[in-house]
């Protein structure tokens, strides 16, 4: 699968720690991995910083067309009003569970399952819905 992590309030946010063990994980499970931003040097610079080994490109690139072949087949971002993105699925920071879950989810996700089990953090403003 080609999986898309955005950087501000994604990789570069609060929930880093999950979100870059969830990269992690996948990654390890050889999905291509691509660190996306509305400006580029952002996903650069979030590329290089966290060395994640990743194909980097602008948002701006992938906006919803009615070519989907070349779709990402999931992205993970903040924010829930991106729905313009050229992917086919979305999972939000929010949906994520706690670091103990993420290799649960990361196997789910691999297996084209969709994690049913899964809660949002209730611990913290930003989590919740």
């Amino acid at each position: 699968m080609r999986i898309a992590f955005d950087v501000m309030g994604t990789i570069d946010g609060p929930a880093k720690k999950e979100v870059l063990k969830l990269f992690f994980a996948l990654q390890a499970l050889g999905h291509e991995m691509v660190v996306w931003s509305s400006e580029y040097g952002l996903a650069v610079r979030a590329n290089e910083s966290n060395r994640l080994n990743a194909k980097v490109m602008s948002k701006r690139e992938k906006y919803s067309t009615s070519d989907t072949d070349d779709y990402m087949d999931l992205a993970i971002d903040d924010d829930t009003r991106q729905t313009y993105l050229a992917t086919h699925k979305f999972l939000y920071v929010h949906e994520l569970p706690r670091a103990e879950g993420i290799d649960a989810l990361a196997q789910a996700i691999t297996e084209g399952k969709e994690p049913k089990d899964r809660e949002p953090r209730k611990d913290d403003d930003y989590f919740l819905p």
